[in-house]
């Protein structure tokens, strides 16, 4: 279980730019997941930043959101 305050507060701002780009497009959990190729369980963790979440998978998660992926870490 990560401890760091930082790292936890880097996957909330992750999976909330993902969930907010989500809501914008009106996709729901499962067809995202669909389409990048992820569990559903696994986008709804990042969204709520319980996973850490890896490069590919955001990758892939930004490419179907037409998102930049570095918008996501940007504060």
């Amino acid at each position: 279980m990560d401890r760091d305050p930082k790292l936890i507060a880097l996957k909330e701002r992750i999976g909330s730019g993902i969930r907010q780009r989500r809501n914008e497009l009106n996709v729901s959990q499962e067809a995202l997941a669909h389409d990048a190729g992820l569990a559903v369980s696994y986008v709804s963790q990042i969204e709520r930043g319980k996973r850490n979440p890896s490069v590919g998978a955001l990758f892939r998660l930004c490419t179907v959101l037409q998102f930049d992926i570095a918008d996501l870490f940007r504060t």
